[in-house]
């Protein structure tokens, strides 16, 4: 019998040339062309011209607007000389009714002109890959070329993105040739084996073989973009708009929300014509997407195409988690090298429900009317259908194409940071990613420790009533440990009284943010919906009545909740104070370090602690600015609705402005990239000014994340020394709660 043909392998030739051939030998010929109907193209062309008209179609709205000017210009000049010259007041209302449209239809011409020379939004840095430096990486994309009867890219881009594409180099310029460019995802590289990422890449090419399909397609995806970019991109014209409809003049005034209302009419024009062609064009692309699904199948096989497709949601999910965590090295002046390391990290840290979650949320996707890609479960579907055995069948990391992908990765990590954080990077913040996740560990700990000591009653919006900020040696050590004892046992009696009151509390502090809320809305004169509150808040009776109700609620639960509190913070006290004990800080490690460093926590959280009303305050303005931005959306025209917001963008920004500056005068706590760091600066890096609301909102969000957390960071530091005083003492550590929620937060 003859031996079954034995599939090669990548791992036992060391040279390079051997390597290349074994990897090209691994691919059993090409692959069936995919046959596209006549119905198909007919319809894509007719999508693309359908597209093609809206850009005509708003360019006639604009000669219809300019037309309308040039009309008014020289046919109604005449009104100007109805009124005699002696009769100031009607010559100066007919000038205005004159000059208005004049100045409003310039403003219109303005806005509508300006998504044609408006600059596309920042992408991220590519770095371009040479052939001589990555030989084995360019030879199998054109072998994976070759099998799809693509044609080769005449450049490879890598990026940090989870993606891979293949598009035109130049855009419209490369359309009538063959000038692609691929561009390849380093977490996806990193996050593959060989035989996955072959089928991304056969997927990407698969669009490319349908040759005047995709030309079409990329027309229709073009003008999409476009269109969205006309609908909803502001920028400061927008805000010199707003600005300008807040001047005390009252002509000035009346121009500007006239001007204010026809862009917003030209964009609700533009709105109905972008879903119309978008309805039109979003079956065929889904169609395209499934012909080019199709290339992918039955190069790397039907299993391989349902396995890959899990993976890629896996990474997706694991990208944004290590964005997050982005955001705290960041924070901490320090960055991960290696952006797809930590990645892998992430997906390596995904727990086994997790993972179940990821299958049900691929297996119960549903595709849309209006998606231009179908939804997971019929790609998987389509591709089963296929039955493919595929072409290409060998399974060794994707990493492996490159000669030193670490080396790469690190490179377009620096340039995703640039990207991410613009001038503000600087190469000397980057540590390995293994270290900074060690660093994370260590402070999941201090999180779960607090959880633990205080059972799980840390609140973001309560203070702790620590009594003083310094240690001091117990006058009757014998008597001090007799009341830690009695203290952690009425804590843990006194523990579900607590709960039942923090429930209320919770309770009565939303109705206090709806309250303000509520309260808002009818100074804007914006009548609430039914979705808005769980209780109507349609008048200023059913508001007072909902703030009496809440005020009464916190007078009645306090008196608990404050006991509890007191009772834990006087535990915290008591065993810190065991620090200063000779005999209890011989037994413990660098006792005398732990006294400094509570002497350094204590002095940061007595501040934190003193601001917690103002960030309550700062967390309700960002949330009535919420719902009124959130009104306003829909009804841009309200006047009462616009000054109300413009109200408090000045008081959003004082508070800001002062809870930073109290902050600025205390030093951060814990080890920081940037020596001598204060908590303000840490907190907050630069303050916005009051013209900036996104930068204000953003400001005011990253406050009310961060200050509980480091909050939170900081009591769970000082819980890790006072448990560890405890566990010297003879005293076991507290169960660990039912519940545990890292901070906890209202």
């Amino acid at each position: 019998m003859r031996p079954a043909r034995a599939t090669p392998t990548l791992s036992s030739p060391t040279n390079l040339e051997e390597r290349q051939r074994v990897l090209l030998r691994a691919f059993r010929g090409s692959i069936a062309p995919i046959a596209v109907s006549l119905s198909y193209r007919l319809g894509i062309a007719l999508a693309a011209m359908m597209m093609a008209l809206l850009p005509l179609i708003y360019l006639g709205l604009v000669g219809l607007v300019c037309y309308g000017i040039y009309y008014h210009a020289f046919n109604h000049f005449g009104i100007l000389a109805i009124f005699g010259p002696k009769r100031w007041q009607l010559v100066s209302l007919t000038f205005l009714v004159y000059v208005t449209p004049l100045v409003v239809g310039g403003i219109l011409i303005l806005f509508m002109l300006k998504p044609f020379f408006a600059r596309p939004a920042k992408q991220m840095r590519t770095r371009k890959l040479k052939r001589a430096e990555e030989p084995l990486l360019f030879a199998f994309v054109a072998q994976v070329c070759d099998a799809v009867g693509a044609p080769r890219p005449r450049r490879i881009v890598v990026n940090c993105a989870v993606n891979a594409a293949a598009s035109f180099r130049r855009g419209l310029g490369s359309m009538f040739g063959h000038d692609l460019v691929l561009t390849i995802g380093a977490p996806l590289v990193a996050g593959l084996n060989l035989r996955q990422f072959a089928g991304v890449l056969a997927h990407e090419f698969g669009h490319f073989s349908q040759r005047a399909g995709m030309r079409l397609t990329y027309v229709v995806r073009s003008i999409s973009f476009w269109l969205k970019r006309v609908m909803y991109e502001r920028d400061e014209w927008d805000q010199w708009l707003i600005d300008g409809s807040q001047d005390e003049s009252i002509r000035l005034t009346l121009i500007m929300y006239l001007a204010r209302f026809f862009v917003w009419v030209t964009r609700r024009i533009l709105w109905c014509l972008m879903i119309v062609g978008h309805a039109f064009s979003a079956y065929l692309l889904r169609q395209m997407e499934l012909d080019a699904d199709r290339y992918e199948t039955r190069l790397a096989g039907s299993d391989t195409f349902a396995s890959t497709t899990r993976r890629l949601v896996v990474l997706q999910l694991a990208h944004q988690t290590a964005l997050a965590d982005l955001g705290r090295f960041y924070r901490e002046g320090r960055l991960a090298d290696n952006f797809p390391q930590l990645l892998l990290t992430k997906v390596d840290q995904l727990t086994a429900e997790g993972l179940h979650v990821v299958e049900e949320v691929v297996d119960q996707s549903e595709t849309g009317w209006f998606d231009t890609h179908p939804c997971d479960r019929d790609r998987i579907a389509s591709a089963r259908r296929e039955n493919a055995p595929g072409v290409f069948r060998m399974d060794p990391p994707a990493t492996t194409l490159f000669r030193n992908f670490p080396e790469t990765a690190r490179a377009v990590t620096e340039d995703f940071y640039r990207t991410l954080f613009g001038p503000t990077f600087r190469c000397q913040a980057l540590l390995p990613s293994q270290e900074l996740l060690s660093r994370q560990g260590q402070e999941i700990e201090t999180y779960q420790t607090l959880s633990r000591y205080f059972q799980n009653t840390f609140s973001a919006w309560r203070t702790a009533p620590l009594s003083r900020w310094t240690l001091e040696p117990p006058a009757e050590p014998k008597q001090a440990l007799a009341s830690l004892r009695a203290t952690r046992e009425k804590l843990l009696a006194d523990l579900s009284k607590y709960q039942k009151a923090y429930q209320e509390f919770e309770k009565a502090d939303t109705w206090m943010l709806q309250v303000e809320q509520g309260g808002a809305l009818l100074d804007a004169k914006v009548r609430a919906s039914k979705s808005d509150f769980p209780t109507p808040l349609t008048s200023w009776p059913r508001v007072s009545k909902l703030q009496r109700a809440a005020a009464a609620c916190l007078k009645q639960v306090e008196p608990a909740l404050a006991a509890f509190e007191t009772t834990a913070a006087g535990r915290l006290l008591t065993a810190l104070d065991f620090l200063m004990v000779p005999g209890v800080a011989k037994r413990l490690a660098d006792s005398a370090a732990q006294r400094q460093e509570c002497a350094r926590l204590f002095n940061a959280l007595a501040v934190l602690e003193g601001q917690v009303g103002a960030l309550v305050q700062i967390r309700n303005t960002l949330a009535v600015l919420s719902i009124l931005l959130e009104k306003w959306e829909a009804h841009p025209d309200n006047l009462a609705l616009d000054r109300e917001i413009h109200s408090l963008i000045p008081s959003l920004e004082r508070k800001i402005g002062t809870l930073r500056h109290v902050l600025l005068a205390t030093p951060y706590p814990f080890d920081h990239g940037t020596v001598g760091i204060s908590l303000g600066v840490y907190a907050l890096p630069e303050m916005p000014s009051v013209e900036d609301l996104d930068g204000l909102l953003k400001a005011g969000n990253g406050l009310v994340d961060t200050l509980p957390r480091l909050r939170a960071r900081i009591l769970g530091r000082l819980c890790q020394m006072a448990e560890a005083v405890e566990t010297v003492l003879g005293l076991e550590p507290l169960p660990k709660p039912s519940q545990e929620e890292v901070p906890r937060r209202s």
